[in-house]
């Protein structure tokens, strides 16, 4: 049974068979309540003792606890110099970051400068090649000019009507034509035509 069984039947010649199945056994009811319930003193001691022992458990533990955090404390350093140490080392990163911020502004200000001069190498290769190309270009021009042609002692042969004149077949004796000189121009009169043989 979970429940606590005291027998104290008293003034019996026999055994009762309660007497075998109790927890506790008392040769009379008053022995078996004093038996259960015991006097407040005694009870009152063996708590004074129990807290005694407690309070003697928990000095040591608090003792031992101490002691460890004493052993540990040396290894952990003040706070303040845990702070100047991080601190030192904030400084130590932000400094080389820095350095690493104005070198990388630096290599890319090389990098821009080094394009900005291969363009205006570029664009001085590009202006001196038009330049050739255009002086080339002004020198055929002015070889193929009529008027250079002119000056040179030619004449630019036209009909009355203005038209040139590439081919005999478009003359006739006695027709006018227009020719013009590098100094003026000049009226003619065809007496006669002879094609090329």
């Amino acid at each position: 049974s979970p429940i606590t069984l005291v027998s104290g039947v008293g003034h019996e010649t026999d055994v009762t068979l309660v007497d075998f199945a109790a927890d506790l056994r008392a040769p009379t009811p008053t022995a078996a309540a004093e038996l259960a319930a015991p006097a407040a003193s005694a009870l009152m001691s063996a708590l004074q003792g129990l807290a005694a022992t407690m309070a003697r458990a928990a000095e040591r533990g608090l003792a031992s606890k101490a002691q460890q955090l004493d052993r540990v404390l040396p290894r952990l350093g003040s706070p303040a110099a845990r702070l100047a140490t991080a601190s030192r080392g904030l400084d130590r990163w932000s400094s080389r970051l820095q350095s690493a911020a104005l070198h990388t502004a630096h290599a890319r200000g090389n990098t821009l400068r080094a394009l900005g001069q291969r363009w205006v190498t570029l664009g001085r290769e590009q202006m001196t090649a038009r330049q050739h190309r255009l002086g080339t270009l002004a020198t055929t021009m002015q070889a193929l000019d009529p008027q250079r042609v002119v000056e040179r002692g030619f004449a630019i042969a036209e009909t009355s009507a203005g038209q040139l004149l590439i081919d005999p077949k478009q003359l006739a004796a006695g027709q006018t034509l227009r020719l013009t000189l590098a100094r003026g121009s000049a009226d003619v009169k065809l007496d006669s035509v002879a094609p090329r043989p």
